[in-house]
């Protein structure tokens, strides 16, 4: 069950024509969020971590999208 602030980590595998650009993008992410660049089997994937906490006047968040 999500809480009101929890450490979370998602995985993102991005096409094979994608470009990271860390300076566009990221700035919707938690002050604290910390992101790195992975190479699996000739993908990128970003691992995203931080303490993400939920804006109780919208509700329980369902998912991020990035």
């Amino acid at each position: 069950m999500y809480q009101d602030s929890e450490k979370l980590t998602y995985y993102i595998v991005l096409a094979t024509n994608a470009v990271v650009n860390s300076e566009k993008g990221l700035e919707d992410l938690p002050a604290d969020a910390k992101v790195d660049e992975l190479q699996v089997n000739g993908r990128t994937v970003l691992k995203i971590s931080g303490t993400y906490e939920r804006d109780t006047k919208i509700g329980p968040i369902i998912g991020l999208l990035i």
